[in-house]
């Protein structure tokens, strides 16, 4: 079987057959931002820090034979997930940017600093801005390093088992390295009833698949000709 196919089962076991809970909260969507740019987007995506209190679980790798952290395993689909469309080219996985983090000083100082901002809804009323956020210097400093067009950051990814159910929360917002314009930021949280390994597994692949889905829907805006 191949992994898109024991994907879609385990989502078929996801919904049909163990329940899920989906929500949407605090979605925000920049209306004025225009792209500008032709040609395939180049996407990065910002390494992602899993919190809450299974955040420490691991699982054995089959492929490996090696127990993986919970921390790789949500990299890694949301490496799988947003590598899937013909639309963009992902040119950065959070491994890769793990990797030139931990070669530049700077680039992990910037990296931190856009992790680390958060919008309250007054301030979502005027687009927020890279430029603003890093300084102009530091802002074209860090795009001639990352030698993409949007930035995809995971603000916070939160497991947790509670009685008999796994909850999963994520907020991610995409930003335009060009402008440095926020493009959306959007919330989202579910619950399965499967707990331990298999809970977190589950809610993490349920999840990050929904986290693909609202991208997905930005797409038509890079295509060049803003919507």
């Amino acid at each position: 079987m191949s992994r898109k196919s024991r994907l879609l089962l385990i989502l078929a076991i996801a919904f049909v057959f163990i329940g899920c809970g989906i929500k949407g909260y605090d979605i925000y969507v920049n209306k004025s931002y225009q792209y500008g740019q032709s040609g395939k987007p180049k996407l990065t995506i910002l390494p992602v820090t899993v919190t809450g209190n299974l955040s420490n679980v691991s699982l054995m790798n089959k492929e490996t034979g090696k127990r993986e952290g919970i921390q790789s395993i949500v990299n890694t689909n949301f490496d799988r997930q947003f590598s899937k469309t013909e639309e963009h080219l992902l040119v950065s996985s959070p491994e890769k940017m793990n990797k030139l983090m931990a070669e530049s000083a700077d680039v992990k100082a910037m990296i931190g600093k856009i992790n680390s901002q958060h919008y309250s809804k007054e301030e979502l009323r005027n687009p927020p801005n890279l430029n603003q956020l890093l300084g102009d210097s530091a802002f074209n400093t860090l795009r001639s390093k990352l030698q993409s067009d949007i930035l995809l950051v995971v603000v916070n990814f939160e497991l947790n088992e509670v009685s008999s159910h796994t909850f999963s929360r994520s907020k991610v917002r995409l930003y335009d390295l060009h402008s440095g314009s926020l493009v959306y930021e959007v919330a989202r949280n579910l619950n399965v009833n499967q707990i331990g390994e298999q809970g977190a597994v589950i809610a993490t692949i349920v999840l990050v698949a929904r986290l693909y889905s609202d991208y997905e829907v930005s797409l038509p805006r890079f295509d060049g000709h803003p919507k």
